[in-house]
């Protein structure tokens, strides 16, 4: 008949045991995709993302007026203010986003 020789318990071994509790309930629950610190610098006040809007409107603008893809007037009377259009509501809807995930927690 074969002897079966017992190992030291999991702990002796270095290895932590999957069934005790105290490794679970020590840790804090995070999600991976919250950060655990707010990122600094991204409180944009009106006047500062009305200005980066404008900003990227208009090197957009100016880059169609300078590849000549379009005629300028085209350029000026429909797609800059289709530009702003989205970006307007791009802006409400990122605003509406934040104000959610700041209260949702």
């Amino acid at each position: 008949m074969r002897r079966v020789r017992s190992r030291p318990p999991r702990a002796d071994r270095g290895v932590p045991d999957p069934r005790s509790r105290s490794d679970r309930t020590s840790r804090p629950k995070s999600n991976p995709f919250v950060p655990a610190v707010s990122p600094s610098g991204m409180d944009f006040s009106l006047p500062t993302t009305v200005g980066v809007l404008v900003a990227l409107v208009a090197a957009g603008t100016a880059g169609l007026i300078a590849s000549s893809v379009m005629p300028t007037n085209v350029v000026l009377m429909m797609v800059t203010p289709s530009m702003l259009a989205f970006a307007a509501v791009c802006a409400v809807i990122g605003v509406k986003h934040g104000e959610y995930r700041a209260t949702a927690r």
